[in-house]
Formats: structure tokens, sequence, C-alpha cells
């Protein structure tokens, strides 16, 4: 009667063990696609940002070299 109630308690914990492993296994093939579609998106978005940047960047230093070179000219 012992040894039946040990078979018993450990098929629960082997069939809990499967169980649990199972869902960690498709939690992780669900969501790790996810990760990697947000991080590629956010990669993307900050590229496009960090080309925007520079750009204006640019625009607003050639407004200031042409700022400084007519300033230049009314004082002479």
């Amino acid at each position: 009667m012992e040894i039946d109630s040990k078979i018993k308690a450990y098929r629960f914990v082997g069939y809990a063990a499967l169980t649990f492993s199972t869902v960690a296994v498709l939690s992780v093939c669900i969501t790790l696609p996810m990760v990697y579609n947000y991080i590629h998106h956010a990669r993307k978005t900050m590229h496009h940002d960090i080309v925007e940047c520079r750009a204006e960047a640019k625009k607003l230093w050639g407004d200031l070299q042409s700022l400084l070179f007519s300033s230049c000219i009314l004082q002479m």
C-alpha cells in the first residue's frame, strides 16, 4: 500500500514537471519571435532617427556658417 502511494506521488510529480517544462518551451517559442520583432523595429526606428538628426545637424551647421560669413562681410 505504501509503495502504491509513492508511485502515485512520483507519477504526479513527473506529470507536473512535464507539463511545466512543456509550457515553458511553448512560451519561449511564442515570445522569442515577438521580442526579436520588437528589437528589430526599435533598432530600425532608432537608426532612422539618427540619420534624421545627423541631417538636421548638418543643415544647422551650414546655416550657422552662412550666418557667420554674412556677419563677417557686413563688418567689412
